[in-house]
């Protein structure tokens, strides 16, 4: 018979001792400022990535303090990732370059 693992679901205080009382405390004080607001985190995908990877943990820690949150993934159009993929880069430093595209009526 297979034992099941359970994963358990850390909270900030689990973090203290890598971080210190006072970092988790001024943690608090800055998700204080956040009750009754509702955080939504949006992006492309829930698997596969950096940014997929910091939600899956970062949600869950929001939580542990209070803050009400979510994690929603966007759909679109192949064209309409590799504008925001051209933005990601260029926030990053990277130079961008879009190029003009004449909008089609629809159904023509």
């Amino acid at each position: 018979m297979r034992m099941q693992r359970h994963h358990r679901i850390y909270q900030i205080d689990d973090y203290e001792r890598f971080v210190g009382a006072e970092t988790v405390e001024r943690i608090r004080n800055k998700a204080e400022q956040l009750r009754g607001l509702h955080v939504a985190h949006v992006n492309s995908t829930y698997y596969g990535g950096g940014v997929a990877e910091l939600l899956s943990s970062l949600t869950l820690l929001m939580a542990s303090t209070g803050i009400q949150t979510e994690w929603r993934a966007i759909h679109g159009p192949p064209d309409f990732f590799s504008i925001t993929k051209k933005m990601h880069n260029a926030l990053q430093g990277d130079a961008i370059h879009l190029r003009k595209r004449r909008a089609e009526p629809p159904g023509s």
